[in-house]
């Protein structure tokens, strides 16, 4: 089985980028639904589910970054 996991990531932060470039935060017309429906579902044709899934995985590494950066040695997701 081929490792993926170099490349989910890579993807997951593409379309990262790309949702905030056009989501706002409190404008109805705007929505990450709408983000997802008229711009990601097209460019990159995945469901809305899988959006969710690519915004927690850049959370998590943020996250991990940035516990790596300040010293922490204890991690826990």
């Amino acid at each position: 089985m081929a490792n993926n996991r170099g490349y989910m990531e890579q993807r997951a932060r593409e379309v990262s980028a790309f949702t905030r470039k056009y989501y706002e935060q409190g404008r109805h017309d705007r929505s990450l639904r709408w983000v997802w429906r008229y711009r990601v579902e097209p460019e990159y044709h995945i469901s809305y589910s899988t959006l969710k899934k690519y915004l927690k995985i850049t959370e998590i590494i943020h996250i991990v970054k940035k516990n790596i950066i300040g010293g922490k040695s204890t991690i826990k997701i």
